[in-house]
């Protein structure tokens, strides 16, 4: 038997309906592949669309801060201090809007669970840190009201 023939008996098992188990293997790739692509499209764009607001602000800090993402601005301070990264006064109070809302989740979680010992020197840090958040003080009021609704 010749290539030839070979080919025409594949293309004759393929054309009563059955394709051989490696196609389907091959079938079910090329759908998880296609699937994977279409949500990492998305992904990239929703970054590339949250990079071009945040560049709109002086900083990414006051975009965080526009959103009321105090996580996202805890989390940055650490970052920040741990690649010890210089940054502007401005910024700085606004990173530490963060290490407030970090201290501040601590303390309140503590308190729920009947540790007031451990929550201790987090409220003495939490008056510290709000003693240096300037013209944001304000955020400091609406991170404890959220807290105080949620952490029981």
């Amino acid at each position: 038997m010749n290539d030839h023939e070979k080919t025409n008996q594949n293309l004759a098992g393929m054309a009563d309906g059955k394709k051989p188990i490696y196609i389907l293997l091959l079938d079910i790739v090329l759908v998880i592949a296609a699937i994977a692509f279409v949500g990492i499209f998305f992904h990239m764009v929703g970054e590339i669309r949250r990079a071009y607001n945040r560049s709109l602000y002086s900083s990414g800090y006051t975009y965080y801060l526009k959103d009321g993402d105090y996580g996202e601005i805890a989390d940055t301070y650490y970052r920040t201090h741990a690649d010890v990264v210089a940054v502007d006064e401005e910024s700085m109070e606004i990173l530490r809007i963060g290490k407030y809302a970090d201290e501040a989740f601590f303390k309140h979680v503590f308190e729920a669970g009947n540790e007031p010992d451990k929550a201790k020197p987090y409220e003495s840090r939490m008056a510290t840190t709000r003693s240096l958040l300037g013209e944001y003080s304000f955020t400091a009021d609406e991170i404890d009201r959220v807290l105080e609704r949620y952490i029981r």
